[in-house]
């Protein structure tokens, strides 16, 4: 059985602050805490953006959206690159 969380946590933005962001990526922010949200503890404005996943790794329940109206999709993003161009 999985372990609770320690309760309220948003590994991208928390703190009860209002909000507007836009095209913006939330990628794979998780916790084993199947019921605080995983990525945003509350939800902004804002307009296309992208927030992955959309359940919980444990517990399958839906994640709450960072901004109203998000499209939940997996960005498949690859690893960071150093694509410096140098002279």
């Amino acid at each position: 059985m999985p372990t609770r969380g320690s309760g309220h946590f948003g590994a991208a933005l928390a703190g009860g602050v209002v909000w507007t962001i836009s095209n913006s990526i939330f990628a794979n922010n998780t916790s084993r805490d199947s019921w605080s949200p995983m990525t945003c503890t509350t939800t902004g404005s804002g307009s296309g953006d992208l927030q992955w996943p959309q359940n919980h790794v444990v517990g399958n329940q839906a994640d709450s959206a960072c901004v109203s109206g998000i499209r939940f999709a997996d960005a498949q993003l690859s690893a960071l690159q150093d694509n410096a161009v140098r002279r």
